[in-house]
């Protein structure tokens, strides 16, 4: 959406633009509930509350098989800022570590 829409811009508008595409992201902020927050964050959470309340042990959902690249906040502010010195293009500049992580690892 984000380089259909720059597109469109720039044919109607002439307004030059970058696109870039943050990850999950994840840092202070976040949701850190079962109910709307990341996967990271809930697991994050769980850990948390297990610590606090001396559980051993902590149950995660699912099989952990699903991969997700991750990014944190400060590292996303920080892409954004960069941005802001680059030639507009129409190009999609994904903004992470170029590799998937599973839920599992």
């Amino acid at each position: 959406m984000s380089l259909i829409g720059s597109y469109a811009y720039q044919k109607q508008f002439g307004l030059v633009t970058i696109n870039l595409i943050l990850s999950n992201m994840y840092g202070p902020g976040d949701h850190f509930d079962e109910e709307r927050s990341h996967a990271l964050g809930a697991i994050i959470m769980k850990i948390v509350k297990a610590k606090l309340t001396n559980k051993p042990d902590v149950s995660i959902w699912g099989t952990g098989s699903p991969v997700r690249e991750w990014l944190y906040v400060d590292d996303g502010a920080e892409a954004m800022i960069r941005g802001l010195d680059l030639k507009p293009n129409s190009d999609i500049i994904n903004i992470g570590v170029g590799r998937g992580i599973s839920i599992l690892e």
